[in-house]
């Protein structure tokens, strides 16, 4: 399939799949542009914080505290509770997510 516009065929990202019959799957101009204006409105702080909740947890497995992950004005970082002791209000009043440590004594 290629634009009726350019008669060029933008290839998807996964281009190594074909579609029934052993056509190569191609954006149309128009469909290629939605997606690219979709993949532009993505707030990248979202995908920041996605980014941190998966490293928070995977902390967590390893460890007996909590992990924070605590908004800064620079994008966010993981605080262990265990390398700080008792946090400080401003850092507690930051905090967007929490990781419950799940490594346990009792074996």
């Amino acid at each position: 399939m290629t634009s009726t516009l350019t008669g060029r065929c933008f290839m998807a990202w996964r281009t190594s799949r074909r579609a029934p019959g052993g056509k190569v799957m191609c954006y149309t101009t128009e469909s290629y542009e939605d997606d690219v204006s979709v993949l532009r409105q993505i707030n990248p702080n979202i995908i920041a914080l996605d980014e941190k909740t998966l490293e928070a947890e995977r902390r967590s497995y390893h460890t007996f505290f909590d992990v924070h992950i605590v908004e800064t004005r620079d994008g966010y970082i993981l605080i262990e509770e265990g390398d700080y002791g008792e946090l400080p209000m401003h850092l507690i009043d930051q905090i967007v997510y929490t990781a419950t440590g799940k490594m346990a004594d009792e074996f």
